[in-house]
């Protein structure tokens, strides 16, 4: 888009889903994405193709950095930042079933990156998503996705009840070509 129109500038915008939805009810954001299953009723949406998994971020020291994946009990009595929104929804209640009552949850976090200090420091593991984490090899921190996978939708939504500019057309007519 900002070849064939130059003069189109983009402004991004980090916050959790409830963050989006309230900037996108009065006109702040042209457009969301958002991470997981939600009500989308008062939204144009777009479903992404790729999912996002869950898994834990460590250090790349840590005795479980060495397993291919996390299993419930792996995660038993070690100290676990979840995310916020996910705690509230309970998604992880059928998830580690019956070691729920060994889990350790010393925090929450409603943007990843802050959490992710608290691993770099050695203070706790944090169960996120693989992609919004930087674990290259330069990273002291590592991914490793839950088993059984546990992955969430990535959806671009808008509001139903603001227009959208003429470049916010253009970008949507795009993006729905590109996915078709």
């Amino acid at each position: 888009l900002q070849q064939d129109y130059p003069a189109v500038t983009v402004h991004l915008h980090s916050g959790d889903a409830a963050a989006i939805e309230a900037q996108l009810a009065d006109g702040r954001l042209d457009f969301g994405v958002i991470m997981g299953r939600r009500q989308l009723k008062q939204y144009g949406a777009l479903k992404l193709p790729e999912v996002d998994r869950w898994g834990i971020i460590m250090p790349k020291t840590a005795p479980l950095a060495q397993q291919k994946f996390i299993a419930p009990n792996d995660l038993a009595g070690l100290p676990l930042m979840v995310s916020e929104q996910a705690l509230q929804r309970d998604l992880f209640q059928d998830w580690w079933r019956n070691v729920a009552n060994q889990i350790t949850i010393t925090g929450t976090y409603n943007l990843i990156f802050n959490a992710t200090l608290m691993v770099t420091n050695g203070g706790s593991y944090v169960l996120g998503f693989a992609n919004l984490v930087n674990t290259d090899t330069e990273s002291p921190l590592t991914f490793r996705p839950l088993k059984p996978e546990l992955t969430e939708p990535i959806t671009v939504v808008w509001s139903k009840e603001q227009p959208l500019s003429p470049v916010a057309q253009v970008f949507l007519k795009r993006l729905e070509a590109n996915l078709g």
